[in-house]
């Protein structure tokens, strides 16, 4: 049969959305399949079949390699990707299998859900064999979809909708200007009959319904589908992300059209699959495959070419892997290894070149042998030779050259025992803008080495190397605030990356001495592998309620019950709980605060629970109908200006991506961006002046947080609004800013701020603390309007006052009569000074700014103490306990060293613990005992890896000062800290109860963190109370209170 006669329908869907039904319908109604061997088998999870053709799904698979690729992934194929040699040989395939199969038959269908995001290949195949191609669109309900992934695979919620989109999307948008037809998957089960006489149209089939019924019905039983959710619980959920319920919106006004589909329609789907690639282009970033590569000469004169190369696919989690490559005869020197084709650290533990036909050894070069004939490239910044290599590969093109080796007449096998750790992009960043400077420094550092070989070359250039790494990264840390995190965290693992192999080698020099050391050095390794690994664990975040840009998701409390609900003996014992927590409570305060104190705060309780306090009040007025399936009415704004005021310095990679968004924003006649610089050296103010912002600069001594956000406000041109927001926040839509008018608008509001969902790499003590403001804010899962409560306390007016200036909409008249006024807690002073005066704000809880960071524990201890030094001003009523500097200092050493033996006991048996009531049980009970225990002598401080530097020197100058006093009697106030400390704790686990239901070993570490940056924040806001509860600890602390207030 002629090519041009035949007709191919093509079935295109996600995994799961229903286009096994679809394709065996077509089969029934005359459409052939392949033969009966030749599909892919039924399975447990799809007994009625697949009706794939095998070989179409091997191929597709194939495809997706060659991409470095695979089907669950949502990767962003190179442009004209398809014209690659490699995936035009596969090409060539598919036709002579169509050819071979299919050729003799008038009408045939194909379905393989890979299909979607590989159309192109196979469009052009189509075309060339001169077919007319039809497609047919399967459409399901993303929760639907999700259900089944998650029962056959385990997927989570955030990814299956995730590839759900991205297969969606593809396949519409690759399929604009070709016939197609869609079929909404539920409504087919449920009248099999229009939508099979629909299909019958669609393909050209002249069968007759009724010759087919009966096995169309047998086929199609609605007894096979497992979930069948509304459409609304999708699009009308505010916690999926906007373009994903959009998506879904159009697919359904799709599907309730005729056979041609809208331009406006096809338009909104196109730009949808736009701003999906490039998402998926950003998070590419960070999960790009590193590979690993051999260069080897046949002859002396030969360059080096990719014909002469063997390539392998690094496995970059944290293990020692062992890459094999077969070399052929008569292989000359120097050999080169391209040890990674991405930024990372590698560690080499051997090479070995073995003779293949008599198994001799011909070079080997391991932590046994010298690395002396291996030199690397300038690309690569070599840490150590001495015990294995140990390097930084600094962009793509690192290599390592062996120079010398015996040639061999024969097939030779090189082996490569390696672990590879990829760096953060700021890292990266850090060294490449440095290591022209490490050059320099380098010849100066090996003539010191040559002068000191004797005593100690191997470990004298081990540690001065890392000396030089890490005096330019902790410069770098001091020009880049907001990086100091993460180049913290690298440099504390590099720091025992030096401590490890200083013990080594010191234990290899004087035998028996130091073998504690070597224990020591051992679960330090470990330890740091596990952390290594925790890393790249991004997309498990989406699960532990990580709010990044895939999905907000929403948390359940998942606890066991001993009596069933309602019954006599649970409410008993509930009450009786209850009973004992707050005779527990009264009595510490009572300890800590006084009578009167305790039973103010009581009283303010009480208020704030019966709902005199106006607290409580009713959720904005804002039409909730105002979200993705909705449309947008934009005419109450369409001659509206707002001017966005975004204090800079360094704003880093994502702030491009930030004034694209911003300019998108939807529903304003202009939007004006004035950036205020206080001296970035980075491409910001390029960017911002690209991007058509307005400018002002000021130096770093200028900024303060009042000074630039005023000023910005006195250079906007807007008439009408203020949008005030940080550098390193990011809008979640296009209407992201329309909301914020909307609601400010329909509440007659004069000022009002949004919620932060956290980025996916956020930590979880981040998590934790953003979920507890919230809750105290009452804005977790509902908006407020706030205004001056009856009852003025500290509780209250802090309840109604929050504004936040990571995002905040202002009328532009109001903010320049009140401005800001101070450097900390600017935004929540305004907020006191707008309600006081009779305005109305408000605070979003359901439209969200992203917005997080990851902060050491020095970082928190600062925001502690400077936190509860603004409160005491601000708020009259604000709660100090009597509490004594000598005594606190005490607290503090003595509470750091409690906290590290519970992450030291925890590490040390981290099976026992990935129950939550577990990890509970051991922290309250751990913290009891310190409680109960007299204070010993604090001899020693102990160190732990979870504190960070500075906060490790801040308790070890504490611990100093309390050994130059007298033993000092117990003080009112003596551990205060830890009885915090349990309080928060019950926080937390409030929270890991909402989210998780078990505890896994990544988890396990993020805890470990959250504990010390727990106890941190805790110290800080306690020495703060001390400082104000007396003017003679004013002197006291003057030293202290300088140094936690210094930079905040």
């Amino acid at each position: 049969m002629k090519a041009d006669e035949q007709v191919v329908i093509c079935v295109l869907g996600m995994h799961r959305s229903g286009t096994s039904a679809i394709t065996r319908a077509i089969n029934i109604a005359g459409a052939y399949v392949g033969e009966s061997n030749e599909l892919v088998q039924p399975l447990v999870d799809n007994p009625k079949g697949f009706w794939e053709y095998q070989e179409f799904v091997d191929i597709n698979d194939r495809v997706l390699n060659q991409l470095d690729s695979a089907w669950d992934t949502v990767d962003v194929f190179p442009d004209k990707w398809w014209t690659r040699e490699e995936i035009v040989s596969i090409k060539e395939e598919i036709k002579s299998i169509i050819s071979d199969k299919f050729m003799d038959n008038r009408l045939w269908v194909f379905k393989d859900p890979r299909t979607c995001i590989l159309l192109p290949l196979w469009k052009e195949v189509f075309s060339e064999l001169q077919m007319k191609a039809k497609f047919v669109l399967s459409i399901r309900n993303p929760l639907d979809v999700y259900a089944s992934l998650h029962k056959r695979d385990g997927y989570s919620e955030s990814k299956s909708i995730g590839l759900w989109a991205h297969y969606t999307a593809s396949a519409i948008h690759w399929t604009a200007s070709d016939e197609r037809l869609f079929v909404q998957y539920d409504a087919f089960l449920d009248h099999p009959v229009p939508y099979m006489q629909r299909l019958c149209r669609f393909i050209g089939s002249e069968m007759e319904y009724e010759r087919m019924e009966a096995e169309v019905k047998e086929f199609l039983n609605p007894s096979l589908r497992h979930s069948n959710s509304e459409s609304t619980a999708f699009t009308s959920n505010l916690q999926y992300p906007f373009i994903y319920r959009e998506l879904y919106r159009v697919c359904l006004a799709m599907a309730a059209e005729s056979d041609v589909i809208s331009a406006e329609l096809q338009a909104e789907v196109d730009q949808i699959y736009s701003d999906l690639k490039q998402l998926h282009e950003t998070w590419a970033r960070s999960r790009r495959h590193a590979k690993l590569q051999v260069f080897y000469k046949t002859s002396p004169e030969q360059p080096f070419g990719e014909e002469h190369s063997k390539i392998a696919h690094i496995e970059a989690d944290g293990r020692y892997i062992t890459y094999s490559f077969q070399l052929p005869p008569r292989v000359y020197a120097p050999l080169r290894i391209d040890v990674s084709d991405t930024p990372g650290a590698v560690i080499i533990r051997s090479i070995r070149l073995t003779d293949l036909d008599s198994g001799r050894l011909i070079g080997e070069w391991s932590a046994d042998q010298s690395y002396d004939h291996v030199t690397a490239s300038e690309n690569m910044l070599t840490l150590g030779k001495n015990q294995g290599y140990v390097g930084l590969s600094l962009n793509h093109d690192p290599s390592l050259l062996i120079e010398r080796f015996e040639m061999s007449h024969s097939p030779s096998k090189l082996e490569i025992t390696m672990v590879h750790y990829r760096l953060m992009d700021a890292l990266v960043e850090e060294i490449q803008g440095r290591y022209s400077n490490a050059q320099i420094a380098q010849e100066k550092l090996e003539a010191a080495l040559k002068a000191n070989r004797e005593e100690n070359q191997a470990i004298s250039m081990q540690l001065d190397e890392y000396r030089l790494a890490e005096q330019t990264s902790r410069a770098n840390i001091d020009q880049y605030k907001d990086q100091v995190s993460q180049l913290q965290e690298k440099i504390s693992q590099l720091e025992h990356q030096g401590s490890m192999l200083e013990s080594r080698s010191s234990e290899l020099a004087n035998q028996n001495k130091r073998l504690n050391e070597s224990y020591g050095q051992a679960q330090a390794e470990v330890q740091q592998h596990r952390i290594e690994q925790a890393r790249y664990q991004a997309e498990l975040n989406h699960i532990y309620g990580s709010g990044g840009w895939r999905a907000l998701l929403k948390y359940y409390k998942v606890r066991d019950r001993s009596f069933p609900v309602g019954s006599t003996r649970r409410k008993a014992i509930q009450l009786t709980k209850r009973a004992l927590k707050l005779a527990k409570t009264v009595a510490r305060n009572l300890k800590s605060y006084g009578v009167s104190t305790t039973i103010q705060k009581a009283k303010g309780k009480l208020v704030r629970n019966v709902g005199s306090s106006n607290v409580h009040v009713p959720v904005l007025t804002l039409d909730k109908a105002l979200n993705a399936g909705a449309v947008y009415d934009f005419s109450k704004s369409s001659n509206l200006t707002v001017s966005i005021v975004i204090p800079t310095l360094n704003a880093g990679q994502d702030f491009e991506l930030l004034l694209a968004m911003l300019n998108r924003q939807q529903g304003f006649k202009t939007i004006e961006i004035v950036v205020v610089d206080s001296g970035s050296s980075d491409d910001t103010v390029d960017l911002a002046e690209e991007y058509g912002a307005k400018v002002v600069k000021i130096s770093p001594e200028q900024f303060s947080h009042s000074y630039a956000r005023n000023l910005g406000a006195e250079h906007a041109s807007a008439e009408h609004y203020l949008l005030i927001m940080t550098q390193d926040a990011m809008p979640t839509s296009d209407h992201w800013l329309y909301e914020l008018y909307a609601a400010a608008e329909a509440n007659d509001l004069v000022a009002v701020s949004c919620a932060e969902s956290s980025r996916e790499d956020v930590d979880l003590f981040y998590r934790i603390i953003c979920w507890a403001h919230y809750n105290f804010l009452g804005v977790e899962d509902c908006d407020r309007i706030m205004s001056m409560p009856k009852v003025r306390n500290y509780e209250n007016l802090r309840c109604n006052a929050q504004l936040s200036d990571v995002a905040c909409l202002l009328r532009k008249d109001i903010f320049m009569q009140y401005k800001y006024r101070f450097d900390y807690a600017e935004d929540l002073d305004l907020g006191l000074r707008l309600i006081a005066d009779g305005y109305r704000i408000g605070l979003l809880g359901q439209t969200k700014v992203i917005h997080s960071h990851k902060r050491p524990p020095y970082y928190h201890l600062k925001r502690g103490f400077v936190d509860n030094l603004f409160m005491h001003q601000m708020f009259d009523d604000y709660s100090v306990p009597n509490l004594k500097p000598a005594a606190m200092k005490r607290d503090i050493v003595y509470t750091f060293t409690v906290i590290s033996n519970i992450i030291e006991e925890i590490s040390r048996n981290p099976d026992h613990y990935s129950g939550i009531d577990d990890l509970k049980n051991l922290i309250h009970r751990m913290l009891d005992e310190a409680i109960v225990v007299p204070y010993a002598v604090l001899a020693h401080l102990p160190v732990s890896e979870y504190a960070d530097e500075k906060t490790q020197l801040f308790v070890a100058k504490l611990l100093d000062e309390y050994k130059q006093m007298e033993i000092y009697p117990q003080y009112n106030g003596d551990g205060i800290l830890l009885h915090a400390l349990k309080g928060f704790s019950t926080t937390i686990f409030d929270y890991l109860k909402r989210s998780y239901e078990v505890i896994d070993r990544h988890t396990l570490e993020d805890f470990k963190s959250a504990l010390m940056k727990a106890f941190a924040i805790q110290a800080g806001a306690h020495l703060s109370l001390c400082y104000v509860s007396d003017e003679q600890h004013k002197s006291i602390l003057a030293e202290i209170h300088g140094e936690l207030t210094k930079g905040v």
